[in-house]
């Protein structure tokens, strides 16, 4: 992140301070990581989730006349 702003401000040598003072501290940027890696942890086990929720659906959706027993056989 530090190599990061730093090319940030050696790009407009100018505004180099001006581009200091908006750019966020190391702390402020993790904190906001860690609320978006929970976010998106939710989001996709809810994604994975309603996936399953669709393919058992559907699977109960074919009738014991197509579905395998445990065993592998057709019932």
């Amino acid at each position: 992140m530090a190599r990061k702003q730093r090319l940030e401000r050696e790009k407009l040598p100018l505004f180099s301070e001006m581009i200091a003072e908006e750019q966020p501290d190391a702390d402020t940027v993790m904190a906001q990581r860690a609320e978006q890696a929970v976010i998106w942890e939710q989001n996709t086990r809810g994604r994975r989730a309603a996936n399953w929720r669709r393919a058992r659906s559907r699977l109960f959706a074919y009738g014991d006349n197509i579905r395998r027993n445990p065993a592998g056989t057709l019932e």
